[in-house]
């Protein structure tokens, strides 16, 4: 059904209906009664209205008061709220009545909680999508007003503080790209038209260049051997002494003078020119002379057959190279990836805590490189030749072998009396079954002192 048909009459002393009001209304009344218009009303004027109320006043229903699916009229009140098209038209929220007050963004209204609304959803215009004005530094580029908007106001990157295209001559330097920007693309007034870029390809030292085509802020790092002035001239990121060096060891980092102190540093074992990546170890530089690098650490296990396998478990695999600290137990020995062929001495350490270093070890020299150390590759089995381990405290030469795990659960490092002086051993219980290099101890069973009862002793391995 269509909306209520309404015809305003007339105010008090004013003349009557025209004829043509008079003919309106019996049509309503005809249409009224033929259910093809939800109600009928005789209305009054409201002046400057052209004679139809605004959605709000006082009806006199010809049929009462019905209500459809168009328009409500509440017949106590003579409040009406009309369908579109009818005194209140569109307005949502307006004087007519109950309608829909719900506002969005992008309907063309501007509401207190929107700087504009422009009757639309697309961002690159002056209004976004949010109703919020479109600003330079927003992150969305303005159609036909900015170049660029990288959502920042910084200069210095490809889209400059205005929302311009980085540009050579624009007086800004673009970090990273250009070597110097006058403001113009003219040669000869100390900065060339390309703004130096060609600096780097001229094979002179040229601008803030460290080294030939090399380093400053423009070109590419320079490569081991280069003259730097700082870290950043530098692939490897390391500057010593005025030249880029590459530390493909703990040994390099502490022969370069790049570190002395226990902690992380980035090394490159296969060196610039290798497929591997630098990677971040842990080295010890105040352990017998330093240059140490860690790869196992296991802080003090509980006594116990499942210690026991864990320990041995964790010994059992090699994994990647990569930072051991002396605050946490590894789950293997980290030693893929060592050209362990050009390393030659491995320390089994004991430290009677994470801050202090160890005073109980053994130390392995192999004067043609650890290659095939079972112990570093993760893969010992029964019958491992023996070697020979300087031991301190002491400075005892001893004859050691990984223990023979296949048969018993001894772990670790034994000597041929049969005692386990690093590691696990069974033997010892109800004592301690955990071994830390004490030569005075009897035999069988693990080799220790009575230091092996302070409560955050450590076992690690090192390398070098």
């Amino acid at each position: 059904m269509q909306g209520c048909c309404r015809i305003a009459r007339p105010r008090a002393g004013t003349p009557a209906l025209s004829p043509v009001a008079f003919a309106g209304l019996l049509l309503c009344g005809a249409l009224c009664v033929a259910g093809s218009v939800g109600g009928c009303a005789l209305a009054d004027e409201v002046p400057g209205t052209g004679g139809e109320t605004s959605g709000t006043g006082t009806a006199d229903s010809l049929e009462g008061t019905p209500t459809t699916d168009a328009d409500e009229t509440t017949g106590a009140e003579g409040t009406e709220t009309a369908a579109a098209g009818s005194g209140g038209g569109e307005d949502e929220g307006g004087s007519g009545g109950s309608g829909d007050s719900r506002h969005r963004c992008g309907d063309g209204r501007l509401d207190p909680d929107e700087e504009c609304d422009d009757g639309n959803l697309d961002d690159g215009d002056a209004c976004l999508s949010s109703c919020v004005s479109a600003v330079c530094g927003d992150g969305v580029e303005h159609e036909g007003v900015e170049e660029c908007d990288d959502g920042n106001a910084v200069d210095g990157d490809a889209c400059s503080n205005t929302c311009a295209d980085a540009i050579c001559g624009d007086g800004v330097l673009w970090l990273g790209v250009e070597a110097c920007d006058d403001g113009n693309t003219d040669d000869g007034d100390g900065c060339p038209a390309d703004c130096g870029v060609s600096w780097c390809l001229d094979g002179v030292l040229s601008g803030d260049e460290s080294d030939v085509d090399c380093g400053g802020s423009a070109c590419a790092p320079c490569v081991e051997g280069s003259w730097c002035a700082s870290a950043s001239d530098c692939l490897s990121g390391q500057c010593a002494s005025g030249v880029c060096v590459a530390p493909r060891s703990c040994q390099d980092v502490l022969n370069l003078g790049l570190g002395g102190t226990d902690g992380p540093y980035l090394i490159d074992p296969d060196g610039e020119d290798g497929d591997a990546d630098a990677v971040l170890v842990w080295c010890e530089q105040s352990f017998a002379g330093g240059g140490w690098i860690q790869v196992f650490h296991y802080q003090k296990p509980e006594p116990g057959q499942v210690a026991a396998s864990e320990f041995h478990a964790a010994l059992s695999k090699a994994e990647a190279l990569t930072l051991v600290s002396p605050l946490h137990t590894s789950a293997a020995v980290k030693s893929v990836g060592l050209p362990l062929e050009e390393l030659h001495d491995v320390a089994f350490v004991w430290a009677p805590s994470s801050a202090e270093d160890a005073d109980h070890y053994g130390l392995i020299s192999a004067p043609n490189g650890l290659e095939g150390l079972c112990v570093l590759e993760g893969d010992c089995g029964a019958n491992e030749p023996a070697v020979t381990a300087e031991v301190e405290p002491g400075g005892a030469s001893v004859e050691v072998a990984p223990a023979d795990t296949a048969e018993s659960l001894h772990v670790g490092l034994v000597d041929a009396e049969g005692r386990t002086l690093w590691g696990y051993d069974p033997d010892s219980a109800p004592e301690d079954p955990w071994a830390n290099w004490s030569l005075d101890a009897p035999c069988c069973g693990a080799a220790h002192d009575d230091a092996i009862a302070l409560p955050g002793w450590r076992y690690a391995i090192y390398v070098r």
